[in-house]
């Protein structure tokens, strides 16, 4: 090849080594001169947030999530309403006085009358001793109007007890066996007043 093919050639490969250097340059220029992307809008609202956070001058979230305990033994976070579920007071139970009942309460006193007919003090003690202590022993109630029989078939009554509700006869309970005897009807007469019916005869009655 001749010096002046060759400088010709050599002046060739400059020539497009320069624009290929032209042109990367230009592309890299470009890119370099491009816009950037706007921020997205999370990015924006986090900027937000964290502006807010240094503005108040606290950057720790305002409600904080108590850590639950798991079953396995491992400390996770959750809702703070299931901490404040297991640890909220139970209801108040039920307070209220129980009703005493008969069966439950002692008698403190039973005043004792005869029933149809007059009975020495003395011999009314004692034909209703065994009586009174059956009661005590099985814990049985006593209460006002309660008919007791003694030894020898006399009827007794009970007049009045306190407590007035009645209760259970025990080894503090007094007695007391005064006044006259209740009297016993043997007989009750029932008058009709309506006018069309039968005779108001003593057969009538007391058939």
């Amino acid at each position: 090849m001749a010096d002046n093919d060759l400088a010709a050639y050599r002046e060739e490969q400059r020539r497009r080594w320069l624009q290929r250097q032209s042109t990367v340059n230009g592309g890299t220029a470009s890119s370099e001169g491009s816009p950037q992307p706007e921020a997205t809008n999370i990015e924006a609202a986090q900027s937000s947030s964290a502006g807010t956070a240094a503005a108040t001058g606290t950057g720790s979230p305002l409600v904080r999530i108590a850590p639950v305990q798991s079953n396995s033994g491992s400390s996770a976070s959750g809702p703070s309403h299931h901490r404040m579920s297991s640890t909220s007071p139970p209801p108040p139970a039920n307070r209220g006085t129980p009703k005493v009942t008969e069966e439950d309460q002692p008698l403190q006193k039973c005043h004792i009358l005869p029933l149809g007919g007059e009975v020495n003090n003395l011999d009314a003690l004692d034909q209703l001793n065994s009586v009174l202590k059956t009661l005590r022993t099985e814990k049985k109630a006593v209460r006002v109007d309660d008919v007791l029989e003694g030894k020898n078939k006399q009827e007794y009554i009970i007049a009045s007890v306190l407590p007035k509700e009645g209760g259970i006869i025990v080894e503090p309970t007094e007695f007391f066996i005064e006044g006259p005897p209740v009297e016993k009807f043997t007989k009750l007469q029932l008058v009709c007043t309506d006018q069309n019916g039968e005779d108001n005869s003593e057969e009538t009655l007391f058939s």
